[in-house]
């Protein structure tokens, strides 16, 4: 069966790689659409066209051309790129009335069209639309379980991506990503990968984004998915292993015999209960087993007795553990230091773990901090040991016995791998120091800034570095999502979305996520917007616009009217904007006074430090790069906004003459042929002025 879904995919996959591979290909299938298909298209997106969205309205008219056997080719579509960006309804024939008055109101920049030059990011969403847009996540979800069942670790987590592409652009391959569930993300984790592409499937162990000093994948090829999932069984040892190399911080409960928490103590364990006839957790190769003997239909949701019990079973050996009575009051901090035993023994409390109790003083907090369950993950490390110093100025030591203990150091009572410098940060960044902490001062002070700058100045990679040294190194307290033209409220905040059972469920977002993790840790914790300028910004912020600024006051949401929300002081936001990018929507002026926006130039003392070479002039070479952005500069129709950025000469710290020009071919030059659409001449001239004195070029 899953051969089947993986020829289903690689059909998709392969029509749209065709069409990607042929501007000519593409329109000759546009011309050729199916009348009812185009209609269809046209249904689900005529609000957004008539409301003169400039990408969706050009697609929107070719599929009112193709309805009414009109022609379509690149030179029509350019004709409609121009009417948009000139304002001009006059083309827009059989529109309601006021469209008109819409399109010439509409705040359209010159350069809206810059990232959709290529037809296949306009066009891919009508082949891949209707049965198959809700066909292959369905196919992806499939292949995801029966990978977990081969592989017995049917309590993993997973996810995916179909053929939209992380931008939104689309794309002709789909990944999916399985990861242990108490990781909470698959970018918080070492993954089992598969990316189904047209021909074959590229499959490996993938470190998460998140994690802090991840090496570099090994992706192998194969045409059988069954030969990536004997690659995961062979590895499934050394991916459990990655994983439990990553700390956890548990909260235990007490329970209904509280008064036992000094036998506990004592004999330096942990215990749980469980119904009598579970017996030993060993003898459960999967939930479903452990489900069955408990009579638990569904026994991979995080709250119930299945997750309970595997989570204490399962957990390793260094994790630390936080005891807790009721759901606010602490009364001890330990460190797990012995594997999971069941002692038959016993009338309660089976199910044990050897454990080195270091801390035993209550501490209660105003409020509900801990869910009920026997055990569980915590985010709320954080806020214990900052209010046991507060309290307990004396528990200093033994806190970080505990956290000498740990499998991996913990910094201002935040797990992490390892401790975030400002050094490190300085020297990673490239930056001089009074730059750097220029930035750094602003980001402090303010808690929203974008870093705007070129294509290739290093926005994504700086936002990388102040979030990591915000958070101290811990990247389980910085999260990054990217904003794209369809990225709604819903999605960044909350809103409803169709329950399993049937009906509609209130979800939250990631900002809703992220703010009650910072709220609830304490911890300095960030949120990156990548591409922030990408999205229809007032339609998904919302009524947090007026959170954004004042930060101290509380309002009631759009789907949650009776729970007041804030922003918690420790969140902070860095977005990132590609200034040659405006083409979806611009950063409008209510938000660009929330926001501080630093912005980012090349940096050619960076790549003199950096890039060494016995076959390349680097001083000639920089003298080069930086004449020709100062062409572009100059160019009326373009601007310092357009210049190529320094990360794009960094790629290759041992420069050849060959790798010189693999990086002009298949990076700078297809970048210049976008900014030079409509000149294309201009490509020979820049490329001599590139390439001007160095030998072999």
């Amino acid at each position: 069966m899953l051969s089947d879904h993986v020829a289903e995919i690689q059909t998709v996959a392969r029509r749209l790689a065709e069409l990607q591979s042929s501007p000519e290909r593409l329109y000759d299938a546009v011309r050729k659409l199916d009348r009812g298909t185009a209609q269809a298209l046209m249904e689900s997106m005529k609000a957004d066209a008539l409301a003169a969205r400039p990408v969706v309205l050009l697609r929107y008219e070719i599929l009112r051309r193709v309805v009414a056997g009109e022609s379509v080719d690149e030179e029509v579509t350019e004709r409609i790129r121009d009417a948009i960006v000139r304002q001009d309804p006059s083309i827009f024939t059989d529109y309601q009335d006021g469209f008109s008055e819409r399109l010439e109101a509409a705040n359209i920049k010159s350069n809206v069209f810059k990232t959709w030059l290529v037809p296949f990011r306009l066009f891919y969403s009508f082949f891949y639309s209707g049965k198959h847009r809700e066909r292959i996540p369905i196919l992806l979800e499939e292949i995801s379980k029966r990978i977990k069942t081969e592989l017995s670790i049917e309590s993993h987590a997973h996810n995916s991506f179909s053929f939209d592409g992380p931008t939104n652009f689309g794309a002709t391959s789909c990944w999916l990503a399985i990861f242990p569930m108490e990781r909470e993300t698959h970018k918080n984790a070492h993954q089992l990968f598969a990316e189904i592409s047209p021909e074959d499937i590229g499959y490996g162990l993938m470190p998460g984004n998140m994690l802090e000093g991840k090496s570099t994948p090994s992706i192998h090829r194969c045409t059988d998915l069954q030969e990536a999932t004997d690659y995961f069984r062979n590895n499934i040892e050394r991916y459990i292993e990655l994983n439990h190399q990553l700390s956890t911080v548990w909260k235990w409960a007490l329970g209904p015999r509280e008064e036992r928490w000094e036998d506990f103590y004592k004999n330096r364990t942990i215990a749980i209960n469980s119904d009598a006839n579970v017996g030993d957790l060993h003898q459960y190769a999967t939930g479903y087993e452990l489900a069955q003997r408990l009579g638990v239909e569904a026994p991979y949701s995080s709250r119930n007795r299945v997750q309970v019990l595997t989570n204490f079973r399962d957990a390793a050996i260094g994790d630390i553990v936080v005891a807790i009575r009721g759901d606010r009051e602490v009364v001890g901090v330990g460190v797990i230091e012995g594997a999971y035993e069941y002692d038959a023994a016993r009338t309660e409390y089976w199910h044990v773990r050897k454990t080195k109790w270091i801390v035993s003083t209550e501490l209660r907090f105003d409020r509900p901090m801990f869910r009920l369950d026997a055990f569980s993950p915590t985010l709320h490390w954080g806020q214990v040991k900052t209010r046991l110093l507060e309290q307990h100025p004396e528990l200093a030591d033994k806190l970080s016995e505990i956290e000498a203990r740990a499998r991996h150091p913990i910094h201002n009572g935040h797990l992490h791998s390892k401790q975030y410098t400002r050094d490190q940060a300085i020297a990673e960044s490239g930056l001089d120091a009074s730059t750097f902490d220029e930035h750094w001062a602003v980001l402090q002070d303010k808690r929203q800034v974008v870093l705007q700058g070129p294509p290739g100045t290093g926005k994504s990679y700086l936002a990388d570095i102040y979030g990591r040294l915000l958070s101290h190194g811990d990247t389980r307290y910085m999260e990054v999502v990217q904003f794209h033209p369809s990225y709604s409220y819903e999605d960044f905040v909350e809103g409803y979305r169709p329950a399993t059972g049937g009906g509609l469920e209130l979800r939250e977002g990631i900002f809703k996520r992220i703010c009650d993790q910072a709220r609830t840790s304490g911890a300095p914790t960030v949120l990156v917007i990548d591409e922030i300028n990408r999205g229809d910004l007032s339609k998904i912020f919302g009524e947090l616009l007026y959170l954004l600024e004042y930060r101290d006051k509380q309002i009631t949401l759009t789907y949650n009217p009776k729970s007041p929300f804030d922003i918690p002081p420790n969140l902070y936001l860095i977005g990132t904007m590609n200034t040659a990018d405006r083409s979806l929507a611009l950063i409008d002026y209510a938000l660009r006074r929330r926001f501080s926006f630093i912005s980012l130039e090349p940096q050619y003392e960076l790549v003199k430090r950096l890039v060494k070479s016995t076959e390349v002039d680097i001083e000639l070479l920089v003298r080069n790069f930086e004449r020709m952005n100062q062409d572009v500069a100059a160019n009326p129709s373009l601007g310092r906004e357009f210049q190529v950025g320094h990360s794009y000469l960094l790629r290759h710290r041992d420069l050849t003459v060959s790798k010189l020009r693999q990086v002009w071919r298949f990076d700078i030059e297809p970048l210049l042929r976008e900014y030079y659409f409509d000149a294309p001449e201009q490509l020979p001239r820049l490329r001599n002025m590139f390439f001007d004195g160095i030998s072999g070029a």
